[in-house]
């Protein structure tokens, strides 16, 4: 059983608080993404498990047992890191087959072992070379195999993909996934990447500032974020946000604020009576915000730029001193400089306390 338990864990460097009362069990064969912005905390959070980090306070488990004072040997983790950390004069087999000669596995076992995992990384060719005649691609590769063939009880990622190109780092996500299907083996990820922790998370843990804000499947933290900050950071385009006073007029509960006024629906007047504010912070993403969107909730302004995607094309344009994004399927709609009216759609429109600290539907 390979399950990661934290409890009341906290990392300070002197009077700074890195990581604050953190507690998480991380399920066995889970794939567990670790995501925020640059300095939330979350590789301080791997490296503690990695016991790259000390513990200043609370209690860490891998599997059945408290690894506070192990050293990182005899965790039963491998760690693949952001820069490959490969050995520049030995081959790509001896780079994989390292930490086993250490071990003084037989030689036949070592090879074995080392081919099985070059092939199913598909660098089965490529064991003669050196790093630097590999690609970025490759050398990943290359760092995630040597990490495998230790057949640890965890594996560690430290933001693995930051350093290739766009169309390899999706190729490799795919890679990634099909890895953990294959060796259902518990995987924790550290990204800033949204789109990483999206495609490749069974359960998101979104952290600022040392405090972990949400924890959750991909789907659950896009469409029920706890709080402003997790519904800003989950989603591509991130949402968009206005904040304005509540009021009355009959029977419909406004939203007001500078260049808009919002009529909720029954719905979201409902959720507010449970709650005695009298302002509020609207969370819309951009593809219900769209002059393709035929609602009782608009906003007018005029377009700034336009970003034609093809199957897609994204608004941006300013309410106030908010700007905003809209989004519509297939060709443009409107053109930059002209006026447009953008419906919300009211099903998926989101409440926060004018803060943004709290879910308010």
């Amino acid at each position: 059983m390979a399950r990661v338990l934290f409890e009341h864990v906290f990392k300070n460097y002197g009077d700074f608080e890195a990581v604050k009362d953190f507690n998480l069990e991380i399920r066995d064969k889970e794939f567990l993404v670790l995501v925020g912005p640059s300095g939330c905390g979350k590789s301080t959070t791997l490296r503690m498990i990695a016991g790259l980090e000390s513990i200043s306070d609370g209690k860490l488990h891998i599997g059945d047992r408290l690894v506070n004072d192990v050293a990182p040997k005899d965790r039963d983790i491998a760690m693949v890191f952001q820069n490959y950390a490969l050995y520049p004069h030995m081959s790509v087999f001896d780079n994989m087959s390292f930490a086993l000669k250490l071990r003084k596995v037989p030689k036949d076992e070592i090879r074995k072992s080392v081919q099985h995992t070059a092939d199913i990384l598909g660098i089965g060719h490529l064991l003669e070379r050196k790093p630097r005649q590999l690609s970025g691609g490759q050398r990943q590769r290359v760092a995630m195999g040597r990490a495998i063939v230790r057949n640890p009880s965890v594996f560690l990622f430290d933001e693995p993909l930051s350093n290739l190109d766009a169309k390899l780092r999706v190729q490799m996500r795919v890679e990634l996934s099909r890895l953990h299907q294959r060796l259902q083996t518990t995987m924790v990820y550290v990204t800033h990447d949204q789109v990483e922790a999206m495609t490749l998370a069974d359960r998101i843990v979104v952290m600022k500032d040392g405090i972990k804000q949400q924890a959750g499947p991909p789907m659950e933290l896009f469409h029920k974020p706890c709080n402003a900050f997790v519904a800003g950071f989950i989603g591509s385009p991130s949402m968009n946000f206005l904040t304005g006073k509540l009021q009355k007029r009959g029977e419909t509960l406004f939203v007001c604020g500078e260049g808009f006024e919002v009529a909720l629906g029954a719905k979201h007047a409902a959720a507010l009576t449970e709650h005695n504010v009298d302002a509020v912070q609207i969370g819309v993403r951009p593809q219900d915000l769209s002059p393709a969107i035929t609602s009782e909730a608009t906003i007018s302004s005029t377009v700034d730029v336009i970003e034609p995607m093809g199957s897609e094309t994204f608004y941006y344009f300013n309410v106030g001193e908010a700007q905003l994004i809209g989004r519509s399927e297939g060709d443009a709609a409107v053109g930059a400089g002209q006026s447009a009216t953008f419906g919300l759609n009211l099903d998926h429109l989101h409440l926060f306390s004018a803060d943004g600290a709290q879910r308010l539907n």
